[in-house]
């Protein structure tokens, strides 16, 4: 399920069951990240944690084609490559596509064909 954190960053966990929960962080102008698994007491409470964030990379292009022509409304796939699936973007109708909320690094821009297969596939760096 989703949390919210009061204005002071604490949270409490909805989770009635004790155990683990990893935990999925997005703030605005902060990049997204994974928490590894925490452990839950006997009534979900979680113990103390300090989570810091990264301020927020921002990955954005043109996509067009041979002739240098825009390619409008044309999906995108965008992985990390020290990680894992970050995103999709659409260009707009100029060509252009932005997706924000990524840490530092470096991610492959795949452009997807109308079936969801890569038609080509470039390296970004960030950061």
């Amino acid at each position: 399920g989703e949390l919210r954190t009061e204005r002071d960053g604490s949270f409490v966990s909805q989770s009635r069951a004790s155990g683990y929960e990893a935990l999925w962080i997005e703030a605005e102008g902060f990049a997204s990240r994974w928490v590894p698994p925490v452990p839950l007491g006997a009534d979900g409470a979680v113990a103390p944690l300090e989570i810091r964030l990264d301020e927020e990379s921002v990955l954005h292009g043109y996509v067009s084609d041979a002739l240098g022509e825009a390619l409008p409304r044309v999906q995108l796939r965008i992985h990390g490559i020290a990680c894992c699936f970050r995103g999709t973007a659409r260009t707009d109708e100029r060509g252009y596509y932005r997706l924000g909320g990524l840490a530092s690094g470096t991610y492959q821009v795949a452009v997807l064909d109308e079936r969801g297969a890569t038609r080509t596939a470039r390296l970004a760096e960030l950061g």
